[in-house]
This record gives C-alpha cells, sequence and structure tokens, in this order.
C-alpha cells in the first residue's frame, strides 16, 4: 500500500498535483454542510411558504452556504477584488456539473433498466454515480477555474527554486 507521501509524489505532474487531497475532503465537508443547509431550508420553510417556493429558498440557501464554504474554507480563497467573477464561474461550474449529473444519472438508469435492475435501484443508482460525478467535475472545476488554486502554493505543490539571494 503506498504512503500518503508517495501517491503526492505519483500524483506530482509539473509542480502540481491535479488534485490536492486535503483540499478534496474540505471540499467534501462543504458540501455536507451546503446539502444540509438546502434541507433544513426546506423543512422549515414549507411550513410558511408553498413547497415549490421552499425548494427554491432551499437551493438558494444551500447555494449561498457552497459558495461561501468553498471560498473561504475548502479553496481558501481570501481576496475579495474578485469575488463578483468568482461568482460567475462557480455558477458555471456549478450548472455544468449539474448537467452532468443529470445525464449521467438518465443514461445510467436507462442503461440498467429493465434489463439489470428494477426501476426505482437503476434511479438511485443513476442518482448515485451522477452526483458523484458532479461532485469530481465540480472540484476539479472549481480548483482550476473558480478559484484556480493549482496557481498558488499548497502542500502538493514542489519546491521552488532556491533563492539566489537568500543566504544559505
Amino acid at each position: 500500500m503506498l504512503s500518503l507521501d508517495a501517491m503526492r509524489r505519483e500524483s506530482d505532474l509539473n509542480g502540481e498535483a491535479p488534485v490536492d487531497i486535503s483540499e478534496f475532503i474540505r471540499f467534501f465537508v462543504v458540501g455536507i454542510v451546503a446539502t444540509l443547509a438546502n434541507l433544513s431550508t426546506v423543512w422549515f420553510s414549507a411550513d410558511v411558504v408553498d413547497y415549490r417556493w421552499a425548494l427554491v429558498l432551499g437551493v438558494a440557501a444551500g447555494f449561498l452556504v457552497s459558495f461561501t464554504g468553498s471560498k473561504l474554507f475548502a479553496f481558501r480563497s481570501m481576496g475579495w477584488a474578485d469575488i463578483v467573477s468568482e461568482c460567475w464561474r462557480f455558477v458555471t461550474v456549478f450548472c455544468l456539473g449539474a448537467s452532468l449529473y443529470w445525464i449521467v444519472g438518465v443514461l445510467l438508469k436507462g442503461a440498467l433498466y429493465p434489463d439489470y435492475l428494477g426501476k426505482k435501484s437503476a434511479e438511485l443508482a443513476g442518482a448515485f454515480v451522477g452526483s458523484s460525478t458532479m461532485m469530481v467535475t465540480s472540484y476539479l472545476g472549481h480548483r482550476y477555474f473558480t478559484f484556480q488554486t493549482h496557481l498558488k502554493s499548497g502542500p502538493f505543490r514542489r519546491r521552488q527554486a532556491p533563492d539566489p539571494d537568500r543566504p544559505r
């Protein structure tokens, strides 16, 4: 079994890793918290507004938690000067991820039902694989496009060449 250091060395490409494990774990945690924000908003607002509006409020709450948590916690993008373009890039990645989720879910359900699984099992399998696809592609989209953390120094980045002006 490979150690974490060995995995880091193996995945290192030209001084940067395609996936920062600790960043990915933080992204996953943010996704769980955003999902809970979505569901709890729907749960509590459905008593006050129509269920369809409760769903809209839930998506909005989940999106706000996801964007804020991704920016500040998962990707540690602390600058505010670029917030508008980060938000638009976040929406773009979110929409592309949601489209992939839907496409994968529908295609997998169609491939599994009725020949291999019952309807509900095929739908659940499609939803699970689709959401997993969305999680991975969203992480990569946010890492490389929205917050561009692959350009910043991090635990998986190779050390820079020594500074010739720095005393040894």
